[in-house]
């Protein structure tokens, strides 16, 4: 008998135990790489390929973490000013939103009370610069959290809220006296609340994600958002540089009727080498 060792790879012990088992095996694991490689090549042939596929909803509101903490930092950095002037337009401010939910009032009254209120604000941001009327904009938003949880007295939490409410319910940011939408969007239509009382302007004064953040929300509102409003903060959301935008314009387009101005969008972006947009494009009906 021959004193060499045995390897399966030996002529001579072809029929050997160890040399069938390893061969099985190798067949077995070369036949599960050719299996995947082929799913994987046909998954990539199915992507290709072009075919209709009509998006059949808007993107969702997508926001910038880094971005969104700037503006915490900011505003928590921010010191609200003391004195007569920062008084009457807190008390402005609060005066607005207890008659939001009055039984109303006479038109002149509520221009008087407008004008004294940014009158103050004037003086204040000429006196203390455009950041003292901001903190009391950062204070305000400080307390929106426990006065939209009911954790204030009712006074006081009309005095701060005001409509504020409805509007969230009118916007479908609540549901059944809950808060559903995004904390910063809910915290951007206060802000934005806050600067069209004080400013006369509810955006002229927010950041690019706050900007971003309020118009997104109505833009991509689940609610019954009028389709006026719609369309213009969808081009707002995009002029902020919001992300999505242009995807939520072509499938907008297309949901009111305009297959040209659709068609032309849904190019631009499948221009860009995104395939799903591509396809989308396809799934417009011919005119």
């Amino acid at each position: 008998m021959s004193d060499r060792p045995v390897k399966a790879s030996d002529p001579d012990n072809a029929s050997h135990p160890t040399s069938r088992t390893t061969r099985s095996r190798t067949t077995a694991s070369g036949t599960r790489l050719v299996l995947a490689v082929g799913a994987g090549a046909c998954a990539a042939l199915i992507l290709v390929v072009p075919r209709a596929v009509a998006p059949r909803e808007l993107p969702p509101l997508v926001l910038a973490p880094s971005e969104l903490a700037e503006i915490e930092a900011r505003d928590a950095a921010l010191r609200a000013p003391t004195g007569e002037l920062a008084d009457r337009v807190r008390r402005g401010v609060e005066a607005q939103g207890r008659a939001e939910v009055g039984e109303g009032e006479p038109v002149a009254a509520y221009e008087a009370r407008l004008h004294e209120l940014r009158e103050a604000a004037a003086e204040l941001a000429r006196t203390e610069g455009e950041d003292a009327v901001d903190a009391l904009r950062a204070e305000a938003l400080g307390e929106l959290p426990a006065a939209l949880a009911g954790e204030l007295p009712r006074a006081q939490e009309e005095a701060r809220l005001g409509s504020f409410p409805r509007m969230l319910e009118r916007y479908g940011a609540t549901r059944d006296g809950r808060v559903v939408a995004p904390e910063p969007a809910v915290r951007a239509l206060f802000a934005a609340r806050f600067d069209a009382i004080v400013w006369g302007d509810p955006v002229a004064r927010l950041s690019e994600i706050e900007r971003q953040a309020y118009w997104g929300w109505l833009a991509f509102s689940p609610a019954a958002v009028p389709d006026e409003l719609r369309e213009r903060a969808l081009r707002e959301h995009a002029r902020a540089g919001g992300w999505g935008s242009r995807e939520a314009l072509a499938i907008h387009a297309r949901d009111q009727g305009r297959g040209s101005e659709a068609e032309r969008r849904f190019g631009e972006l499948a221009a860009d080498g995104n395939l799903r947009l591509r396809n989308a494009a396809l799934a417009l009906p011919i005119e």
